[in-house]
């Protein structure tokens, strides 16, 4: 999608997903598109919520949250 529409400045993922592993995501994006800003967002799994965002910062997402969130946080 973004080697079609390369005016897309966001990505929004979740970190975990049922065919890939957004920090796989995350990684692909950032070495194929090094501008491009990601939000990360989880609600954990077999780690804490807070290893997963950490982890997530680490390989390239420029914002993290934990879900559940609430709207005002987007702001």
């Amino acid at each position: 999608m973004l080697r079609k529409e390369p005016n897309i400045d966001l990505v929004i993922t979740d970190l975990i997903m049922p065919e890939k592993e957004g920090i796989e995501t995350i990684c692909e994006l950032k070495q194929d598109f090094p501008p491009i800003r990601i939000l990360a967002m989880s609600v954990g799994g077999k780690g804490s919520v807070q290893d997963y965002l950490r982890v997530a910062r680490g390989v390239g997402a420029d914002l993290t949250l934990g879900k559940p969130f609430v709207k005002v946080a987007l702001f």
